[in-house]
């Protein structure tokens, strides 16, 4: 299977301004694939080695399970879930984050 939706992100953390390179595959339109890459280097010479370091996935279904989205509704909440989209660029951040 040929895969041609992917997003690239560069992320910092909080407490560390190294880029970490995150490889999002779109699979279907409710399921995403993160390929998580990292550079590892031992000195200032060439050449670098990029390694994957993680992987996990992103979905409709946790995002809906996580902000108690769809089924019969319990109370009015007054605060608005992110979109999936929101959703899916805090779960990198996050990842990130724990990264450091």
């Amino acid at each position: 299977m040929i895969y041609t939706d992917v997003m690239t992100f560069y992320i910092t953390s909080e407490n560390n301004q190294r880029l970490v390179r995150y490889d999002v595959i779109k699979k279907s339109a409710d399921d995403y694939i993160v390929k998580v890459f990292d550079e590892q280097t031992k000195g200032i010479a060439e050449p670098k080695i990029l390694n994957q370091v993680d992987e996990f996935e992103v979905t409709q279904q946790n995002y809906r399970i996580e902000y108690d989205i769809g089924g019969p509704q319990k109370s009015i909440n007054i605060s608005v879930p992110p979109t999936f989209e929101g959703y899916l660029r805090r779960k990198l951040q996050d990842h990130r984050n724990k990264l450091d």
